[in-house]
């Protein structure tokens, strides 16, 4: 459902292999780790594997998913947000327009760019221009690590 805002619940069983990622899991389903998220995607689907990621990596997501400029902006003026993640390019709102909303009404926001698989590349500069890292959309195993360090460094 577009812009619904739930809290994921817990999934067992990650598909992650390195030790050193369970046990950061591990740590942080002890302390009950709620993370406050706006998805900007125009695709259900990529927004739910976000959430799905961030509850793999031990969190518990409360998120809502947005795809338009001015959703973006009522998203980031009626709430506070841990951490924004944006797809690169989302029907009528890119990467660039939309962290320069979040840039004016949230500067310390911290903004993981999601890109689709191919166009990190492309999104190098978001990283000068103020994102805090890029994650492929096939990589989202490594979402949670990349949050716990946004979030440790705001």
């Amino acid at each position: 459902m577009p812009g619904a805002n739930f809290a994921a619940t817990e999934l067992g069983g990650g598909a992650d292999s390195s030790s050193d990622a369970r046990s950061s899991a591990a740590r942080r389903n002890e302390m009950n780790n709620w993370v406050r998220v706006l998805i900007i995607d125009d695709s259900d689907d990529d927004a739910e594997s976000t959430a799905l990621a961030l509850c793999r990596a031990g969190y518990t997501p409360i998120w809502q998913r947005v795809e338009t400029a001015e959703a973006v902006e009522e998203a980031v003026t009626n709430r506070r947000w841990d951490v924004i993640t944006c797809d690169l390019v989302t029907c009528g709102l890119d990467a660039r327009a939309a962290m320069r909303i979040i840039r004016a009404l949230a500067p310390r926001t911290p903004i993981i760019i999601v890109a689709e698989p191919g166009s990190e590349a492309h999104s190098a500069g978001l990283i000068e221009a103020g994102a805090f890292g890029v994650v492929s959309k096939r990589r989202l195993d490594v979402l949670g690590d990349l949050v716990a360090n946004a979030i440790e460094d705001v």
